[in-house]
């Protein structure tokens, strides 16, 4: 199951309309450790939130449309909605560039790991009405609150039907309650 970025307009229209013309070779949206304790930390001078809620919403469609990849970064980032620093637009350029930079590449999901029973033409004919769920966490992201991080990815026939990525309802208290909370989720989809 792949996706292909579909929106060049979006993206080309971006481009021109945020100047970024000359953006660095990024292959990440967000830096690695990024947390939303690190955002608030930093007390920078203000930015014009027009500016920044165009490129927020541009990028929201582009990842609710044809970029599951960049969901995660554009949730981050839309909760400096109302309230904007140059930290923040800086950030939302390097998501842009993360785009540039692959935007001809693929996100592709797979359940099939290869070899001679994995490849036999008769579970190959049952995987055509095959269900796949991908779920996982991240424990305790939000120093805050501490609330973990989790998300679902399911496909019917290779097809994505449900993506979604968000803190979860309760406080875990280890990795493995993280995980379980995450595949619950995942399931009961």
């Amino acid at each position: 199951m792949g996706f292909h970025s579909l929106n060049d307009s979006i993206l080309k229209k971006s481009y021109a309309l945020f100047s970024f013309h000359k953006g660095n070779k990024v292959y990440t949206p967000m830096q690695p450790h990024l947390t939303p304790r690190k955002f608030l930390e930093s007390v920078d001078k203000k930015f014009d939130p027009h500016l920044y809620r165009h490129l927020i919403g541009s990028l929201m469609e582009l990842a609710t449309c044809t970029r599951p990849d960049i969901s995660y970064s554009v949730s981050i980032l839309f909760q400096f909605f109302s309230n904007p620093a140059l930290r923040h637009w800086t950030l939302a350029e390097r998501v842009v560039n993360y785009i540039k930079t692959t935007q001809d590449s693929v996100l592709f999901l797979s359940s099939d790991q290869g070899g001679p029973v994995t490849n036999s033409p008769m579970l190959k004919a049952a995987r055509k009405s095959e269900l796949l769920t991908f779920t996982d966490s991240d424990i305790a992201f939000c120093e805050e609150i501490r609330k973990s991080i989790s998300g679902a990815c399911i496909a019917f026939c290779n097809w994505l039907i449900y993506l979604k990525s968000g803190k979860q309802n309760h406080v875990s208290r280890s990795t493995t309650e993280a995980e379980l909370y995450a595949l619950l989720e995942g399931s009961q989809k």
